[in-house]
C-alpha cells in the first residue's frame, strides 16, 4: 500500500492519500496533507492528533476532524491549536475531547442515591457524549460530591477508585473493566519489529491495604483492611458503608500490585489499537501477553511507522 504520494500540480503540492483520509467538518482534505502524527492512549489521557496541511483550506479552533486508515474511522477530534507558517502550512493539534466544551469546566454539585452508571450516563448526556459503561460495580448506588472539579476530573477519580479504564473516543465516554481476557488480541512477531525493548522493574509491593472513612450515621471513623502483613497501603476514602469501603480496598489492592514489565516497540505502519492485548512472540525475555497502553503513528510523504508502548 502506498502511504502518501506527492504530485506537483501548478506549483502547488497535491497529496493523494491511498490508505489515509482526513476530513475537516466532513470535507475531505486528504489531498492537502503534508504530515501526520497520532497518539492513542488506552485510558485516562486524551488522544492527540497532529497534522500539517497545505494552506489551501483555512481551519478554525473547535473544527471537527476525522481520521481514517483504510476506510476505518480511527478517531474524531477537535482542533485545539493552529500554527501557521506563511504560505507553507497549517500545523493543527487536535484532541479526542473538545476541551472548550463544559467537560473541562469546574462544577460544584452532588450525586445522591444514584448508581455509578446513572451518574456516568448523566455526565455523558450533559456533554453530548454516547456512554459506554460496563464494569462489575456499575449498578452500585453511591453518594459522590463533585467539589470544584470538572466532569473530566470526576470521571478520572471514579476510574482510579474502581481501577477502571476511562477515556473519551469518537464522542463516546468509555468506562470499562481492566480485564485483559475480554480485550481483542493482536499478535506481533519480534522479528518484524524495527526496534524492541522491555524493562523489568521492581517497585514497592504492598502486602495489605487499609482504607478509612467517616461513618456519618454513627459519627465515627471506620477502618477496613485487606491483608495482615507489612507494608500497608493506607488511604482515606468516601464511603456510605462497610461493603462499599471493602470493594474500594479490593480495587486499590489490585491496582498497586499490577504490572512488572513495560516495553516499547516500533514496526512498519500497521493498524493497532490502544487498549487491546498484545501477544508478543520472541525469545524468553520478550514473549508474553501484554496490555497495549499507547499507540503512535508517524506518517510522512514517504513512510508510515507505528510505535507501541505496552505493560
Amino acid at each position: 500500500m502506498r502511504v502518501l504520494q506527492r504530485d506537483f500540480m501548478e506549483s502547488n503540492y497535491n497529496y493523494q492519500a491511498d490508505g489515509f483520509k482526513i476530513t475537516l467538518n466532513d470535507k475531505d482534505i486528504s489531498h492537502l496533507i503534508l504530515e501526520i502524527n497520532y497518539d492513542e492512549h488506552s485510558s485516562n489521557e486524551a488522544d492527540t492528533f497532529k497534522f500539517k496541511i497545505f494552506p489551501a483550506s483555512k481551519p478554525t479552533i473547535k473544527d471537527e476532524v476525522k481520521f481514517y486508515i483504510n476506510a476505518n474511522l480511527i478517531g474524531t477530534f477537535y482542533i485545539a491549536s493552529i500554527a501557521y507558517a506563511y504560505k507553507t502550512s497549517y500545523e493543527l493539534t487536535c484532541t479526542s475531547i473538545n476541551f472548550i466544551s463544559n467537560f473541562k469546566v469546574k462544577k460544584n454539585r452532588s450525586f445522591d442515591k444514584l448508581s455509578y452508571k446513572q451518574i456516568l450516563d448523566s455526565i455523558a448526556k450533559e456533554n453530548n457524549l454516547t456512554p459506554k459503561i460496563d464494569f462489575e460495580r456499575m449498578c452500585e448506588v453511591v453518594h459522590i460530591d463533585q467539589l470544584d472539579i470538572s466532569d473530566s476530573s470526576l470521571c478520572h477519580h471514579i476510574a482510579k477508585d474502581l481501577s477502571l479504564n476511562f477515556c473519551v473516543k469518537n464522542n463516546t465516554l468509555l468506562m470499562l473493566e481492566k480485564d485483559l481476557n475480554k480485550k481483542p488480541l493482536i499478535k506481533i512477531n519480534a522479528n518484524d519489529c524495527v526496534s524492541l525493548s522491555i524493562e523489568s522493574y521492581g517497585k514497592m509491593f504492598y502486602k495489605s491495604v487499609e482504607v478509612s472513612y467517616m461513618d456519618t450515621q454513627n459519627n465515627e471513623i471506620k477502618t477496613i483492611k485487606i491483608g495482615k502483613e507489612e507494608p500497608v497501603f493506607k488511604k482515606s476514602i468516601h464511603s456510605s458503608n462497610d461493603e462499599q469501603a471493602y470493594k474500594k480496598a479490593q480495587s486499590y489492592f489490585k491496582s498497586i500490585n499490577a504490572n512488572k514489565k513495560k516495553g516499547n516497540l516500533e514496526l512498519p505502519g500497521r493498524l493497532i489499537y490502544a487498549g487491546f492485548r498484545l501477544e508478543l512472540q520472541g525469545d524468553s525475555e520478550t514473549s508474553g501477553i501484554y496490555d497495549i497502553l499507547k499507540v503512535s503513528h508517524s506518517i510522512t510523504s514517504s513512510s508510515w511507522h507505528t510505535s507501541v508502548e505496552f505493560g
